[in-house]
């Protein structure tokens, strides 16, 4: 009888061992579902970041590709722009009004008005 006390007080007492194990995992679980609002605020916050950075990263990009395409355009005009070659040459003399010729004819005018 004593022996079948002793076995069931040490049965008795793993149970209670056991049920306390089990209060503090559900202890756990119950913290665990408390934290859930603020677990789920933080994936928020984690996933907008990761947006805004993929949308600054898609924008740098694109900026980066139109830098490169500006520059293979420039690279291609740079054969078609125009360079002197021969520089110009200054006339030694002017080529119009010849004086000359405006003093014979005035002289030539102004002697047949007079003889007129």
């Amino acid at each position: 009888m004593e022996s079948r006390l002793k076995a069931t007080k040490a049965e008795i007492d793993n149970y209670q061992a056991e049920a306390k194990k089990l209060r503090a995992r559900m202890d756990d679980f119950e913290s665990r579902l408390n934290l859930t609002p603020l677990r789920e605020q933080e994936l928020a916050e984690v996933t907008r970041n990761y947006d805004n950075s993929r949308q600054n990263y898609q924008s740098l990009l694109q900026k980066k590709l139109q830098s490169e395409l500006a520059t293979n355009l420039e690279k291609r005009q740079q054969g078609e722009q125009f360079h002197i070659i021969d520089p110009a040459n200054l006339p030694l003399k002017p080529a119009k009004p010849n004086r000359l010729e405006i003093v014979i004819i005035g002289w030539a005018l102004g002697l047949g008005v007079g003889l007129a």
